[in-house]
C-alpha cells in the first residue's frame, strides 16, 4: 500500500479532499505539541511501522 505520504512527496497526487484531511489531521496533532505533525511525518519515513505504533 503506497501511503498518502509517498503520492504527495511523489507528485503531489493526492486528492483535494485528502489534502484537507491531510491539513486537518495535522492541526488535530499539533494540538499536542508544536511541532508534532512535522515529528510524526519525519518518524514514518524512516521506518512507517514504528511509526504507526506510536501513534496507536
Amino acid at each position: 500500500m503506497v501511503s498518502i505520504f509517498e503520492r504527495f512527496e511523489k507528485d503531489n497526487a493526492i486528492s483535494p479532499e485528502e489534502a484537507n484531511e491531510l491539513r486537518a489531521a495535522r492541526k488535530d496533532i499539533n494540538e499536542i505539541t508544536e511541532y508534532a505533525s512535522v515529528d510524526l511525518e519525519n518518524a514514518y519515513k524512516k521506518d512507517g511501522w514504528l511509526a504507526c505504533e506510536a501513534a496507536g
